[in-house]
């Protein structure tokens, strides 16, 4: 029980991906408190990366080469990635070299000329901060407080410069670089946290900074969504003040989530909804990249099923997850069959 997040890790990247399933059916879900629900379900995303930092820590631990860990995130990433971007041009018949290069690449996000071949900010973000762990990791291993103060900070100023830019001095604009920037921080935060986990504590100091860990995220929450009320969606999201506040959320609702699956493990029943978190948690990539592909068709299942938009929007959210999971495991077991003949 020492660490739950490392434990629960999986899980938790199950209710990251559920979260973003919820907040990307972009509808009213009956009440207020639904609605707002699936708003603050974005933080999911920050959790993702949260998460993603918190494990590349580990694998940093387990002394592989640099060639070695860019091939393991490549396999993770990529065969997934290409197979489900190339069904997305399928589907829509827009398929151009150039779309093939810039998107396969996941370089269409980092220019502006070429962000119309995106196909996932989020994979392109994840790609960079990748690539660049390797000589992070020797940074943070020598100079552990200032490698992450200085990362955070990066991201922090990063974030006001285009808040400043597109919200001051060029009022009504939106720059897609401060999905990257706003979410900078609590990556680098990921990987203080788990070497912060491995040093030696006693169970009264690890009780103190689990319940100071929560105080915070409650505190911000509430916070977040009074600001919310107060300066709206837009002006929230355009100054990143929209996913900021989860660099004090994420961690917090992480260990409240980790004892509650503490707890779950005891029980039958609530073993096996662990383990269907487990499956989702297996499949993350895979789901939030159908989500640009599965929620295109809400309207034509609603006509067909002459149904509610926002119950075609749920059934497409429970179909999408299914078949991520189908996606994950097919490839899965493809890249291991080559892996295995390789070698």
């Amino acid at each position: 029980m020492t660490n739950l997040i490392s434990t629960y890790r999986t899980e938790l990247m199950g209710v990251a991906i559920l979260s973003i399933l919820l907040t990307h059916l972009n509808c009213d879900l009956g009440s207020f408190a639904l609605n707002r629900l699936a708003l603050c379900c974005q933080g999911g995303v920050d959790a993702f990366f949260f998460m993603s930092g918190f494990g590349l820590y580990y694998s940093a631990q387990k002394g592989h080469s640099t060639l070695t860990f860019y091939k393991r995130r490549a396999l993770r990433i990529f065969p997934s990635f290409l197979c489900l971007f190339a069904t997305m041009m399928l589907i829509q018949h827009n398929f151009t070299w150039q779309r093939a290069f810039w998107g396969g690449t996941t370089l269409a996000y980092w220019f502006p000329a070429t962000r119309q071949y995106m196909f996932g900010w989020f994979v392109s973000v994840i790609v960079l901060l990748y690539a660049a762990f390797p000589a992070y990791s020797r940074w943070f291993a020598a100079q552990r407080k200032l490698a992450t103060a200085t990362a955070v900070v990066t991201g922090l100023a990063l974030t006001s410069i285009y808040a400043v830019y597109f919200m001051v001095l060029h009022p009504g604009g939106y720059n897609q670089y401060i999905l990257a920037a706003a979410r900078m921080p609590i990556f680098f935060i990921g990987i203080y946290a788990a070497w912060l986990l491995q040093q030696p504590c006693t169970k009264l100091r690890r009780n103190k900074i689990r319940a100071g860990l929560v105080a915070a995220s409650c505190i911000t929450l509430v916070l977040y969504n009074m600001a919310i009320n107060q300066f709206g969606f837009m002006t929230m999201r355009n100054t990143g003040l929209l996913y900021l506040p989860f660099i004090l959320i994420v961690p917090g609702v992480c260990v409240l989530l980790g004892l509650l699956f503490h707890k779950m493990g005891k029980h039958p029943i609530t073993r096996f909804l662990l383990k269907m978190l487990r499956h989702a948690g297996q499949c993350t990539l895979e789901a939030y990249l159908l989500i640009g592909i599965t929620y295109r068709f809400s309207t034509i299942v609603a006509q067909s099923l002459d149904t509610t938009n926002r119950t075609a929007k749920i059934l497409i959210a429970l179909l999408t997850l299914l078949s991520a999971w189908g996606v994950h495991t097919c490839i899965k077991y493809i890249t291991n069959k080559i892996q295995l003949n390789h070698n």
